[in-house]
């Protein structure tokens, strides 16, 4: 793909990603404001390095500030003075110079496929930021999905930075146990890249998608992952545009870190089908399709999904899935199409009271017909002769 074919991709994500302008007014911000963020932005998991033993967190100065939510994963900070704050959604880090506007929202590695090539690979969540005004943002911190343990020191971060000219890879300017600090030079689409070594460790997340389905047995899609939000909203759109229904299981994070190029057996307790038995993982963060485990159980039942790394025999991540786990969703999801089908009955009303004049008029001239028809029978009565005129 020529540069030029991908410059006008990002932009239309952009445009279609960027909807708040820093001008409207504080009204048109809430009407536009997602009241059901949930089902249209994705969190990180866990924050799975605060469990990490391997890896050493050094508490920053900076202030957790919340961001507003709107429609289409869309992100929105207003900092009121010089400082340096923390998303508590996303875990970006952003320095500012004076009072500033920043909006932002997650972007799909996938689209930038063809430019990460050897030696670099994806080491965190891909976002496109804006500011305003843009000079005041000195600096960004990306989160990373890497466990570093003994490598803090030799491993090479950059930030693939997409331009309107194309891509280019910058240079860090620092990182730590769980960010990579940039400095800006302009605003675009930028995410984190490292280049490869071997052996690379994730932190992890398997993510649990159950089918909804009137069948009494059990299905699920099971997805081994890195703790990539980019990664995470790719699976949640998957899912959503299938052609099956889903309910999502949360479940905790892998205890153990994964590495890229071991192979893992998931095991089912009591036994169930499962393809395929064992993969080798990887991070599918460059790829629009993500691979997947399909779990079945004939019969409806409490059952337990362990992950296992073949060579050690350990037990990297387990969770017990209960029939409570979805049911309560099931039940929820039941309620919020009642409630739509209650509103729609009270529309369809209320479009009806609109003809109740209509209606009364049309009532008061049969009333008015059939008496007129009952006094000229009367009339015939008394005089059989007399035919009934109008």
């Amino acid at each position: 793909n020529d540069s030029s074919s991908s410059a006008s991709e990002s932009s239309s994500e952009n445009d279609s990603d960027t909807e708040v302008e820093g001008d409207e007014s504080t009204k048109e911000q809430e009407d536009k404001e997602d009241k059901t963020p949930e089902s249209n932005c994705v969190e990180a998991e866990v924050n799975t390095q605060q469990h990490c033993e391997h890896c050493r967190i050094r508490q920053g100065q900076q202030e957790q500030v919340t961001p507003r939510r709107f429609s289409r994963g869309q992100f929105l900070l207003k900092l009121d003075a010089e400082g340096v704050y923390q998303c508590a959604v996303t875990g970006l880090i952003f320095e500012v110079s004076k009072a500033a506007t920043i909006k932002y929202s997650l972007l799909s590695w996938s689209k930038y496929s063809d430019y990460i090539k050897e030696p670099w690979i994806v080491g965190g969540p891909i976002f496109d930021v804006t500011c305003t005004p843009t000079s005041v943002l000195a600096s960004i911190q990306f989160p990373h999905t890497l466990c570093l343990n003994d490598h803090l020191s030799d491993t090479t971060f950059k930030v693939f930075h997409f331009k309107k000219d194309g891509p280019e890879f910058e240079g860090s300017a620092d990182h730590s146990a769980t960010h990579v600090k940039w400095q800006v030079s302009s605003l675009s689409p930028v995410g984190p890249v490292l280049q490869n070594r071997d052996p690379v460790y994730y932190h992890g997340v398997v993510l649990l998608y159950k089918v909804i389905s009137d069948h009494p047995s059990l299905s699920f899609r099971v997805y081994v992952a890195s703790n990539n939000d980019s990664f995470i909203k790719d699976v949640s759109k998957a899912v959503k545009l299938s052609s099956k229904k889903f309910i999502k299981i949360d479940k905790p994070p892998c205890q153990k870190l994964l590495q890229d190029g071991k192979k893992y057996r998931l095991i089912s307790e009591p036994e169930a089908e499962i393809t395929p038995e064992e993969i080798v993982f990887a991070d599918d963060s460059l790829l629009k399709v993500k691979s997947y485990i399909e779990v079945y159980l004939e019969q409806p039942m409490d059952f337990t999904l362990s992950l296992i790394e073949l060579d050690s025999e350990e037990i990297v991540w387990k969770a017990k899935l209960r029939e409570c786990d979805w049911i309560q969703h099931m039940q929820n999801d039941n309620e919020k199409r009642r409630r739509t089908g209650c509103i729609k009955r009270r529309k369809t009303s209320s479009s009806l009271s609109e003809d109740e004049p209509y209606n009364k008029q049309v009532k008061y001239n049969y009333i008015t017909v059939s008496l007129h028809w009952s006094m000229i029978e009367l009339q015939n009565l008394d005089n059989p002769d007399l035919s009934p005129t109008f």
